[in-house]
């Protein structure tokens, strides 16, 4: 599924006084790619991913899934819930995994969530924990697991409804290089293997290598940056 930002604006007031988040931004995420967004602290880029996950709305502009637009004032929080949901997979920096359950029970929550929760979807966690290689800590609890297999069940958490469109917001920040690195690259094979539109916001120029194009945002714009340059 395409995901495209159209003339996005946010606008925030700060001490009385407006100011412009995002300008007129455009963004274009083709199935099967991966794009990253750099920017320096605070340019943004959380942002961008909460309007593209569906988690807040733009002051102005067009958030659009499979021809939708979702930013429209017409289409009701329910709808945008239903979609996100079910069509959009969310990495954060934090793994946000549940303390009390194990790893292959953080994905089966997402399933009964959904009300799909069956034999299938149980063997989909399996699988999914072996793709990002944590099948043999299936039935760890995230106290038990270091922050790079934390990171890796959210990956695989963030897969498993099958969703159209995936985000990553700093996904490797409290990880050390080396990891960060694989966190990346399973993200990439993730996306050229299920065909999902992969947006992933990064702070480590290092772990560009399995991304097809980088966008930089500054000034409340993307600008297209050469791989080979960052």
């Amino acid at each position: 599924m395409k995901l495209e930002l159209s003339n996005i604006t946010v606008d925030v007031t700060d001490g009385g006084e407006t100011r412009h988040i995002l300008s007129g931004l455009d963004l274009v995420v083709e199935p099967g790619e991966v794009v990253a967004i750099t920017g320096d602290s605070g340019s943004g880029k959380s942002t961008l991913v909460a309007l593209a996950g569906l988690l807040r709305r733009p002051t102005s502009g067009s958030v659009i899934l499979d021809g939708v637009d979702l930013a429209s004032p017409s289409t009701s929080e329910r709808d945008r819930t239903a979609t996100r949901r079910r069509e959009i997979g969310l990495v954060f920096q934090s793994s946000n995994l549940f303390p009390s359950l194990t790893a292959a029970e953080q994905l089966e929550l997402v399933a009964h969530i959904d009300g799909r929760l069956d034999r299938d979807a149980r063997a989909r966690a399996l699988e999914l924990l072996e793709l990002v290689g944590m099948g043999e800590r299936a039935n760890q609890r995230p106290g038990k697991l270091s922050g790079g297999e934390r990171q890796r069940v959210a990956l695989a958490r963030a897969l498993m409804n099958q969703p159209s469109i995936v985000l990553a917001d700093e996904p490797t920040a409290s990880l050390d290089a080396p990891r960060g690195r694989e966190i990346m690259a399973l993200l990439a094979e993730s996306a050229r293997v299920q065909g999902t539109s992969t947006l992933i916001v990064t702070h480590a120029p290092d772990q560009l290598s399995n991304v097809d194009r980088v966008v930089h945002l500054s000034g409340g714009q993307l600008v297209d940056r050469d791989l080979v340059g960052v």
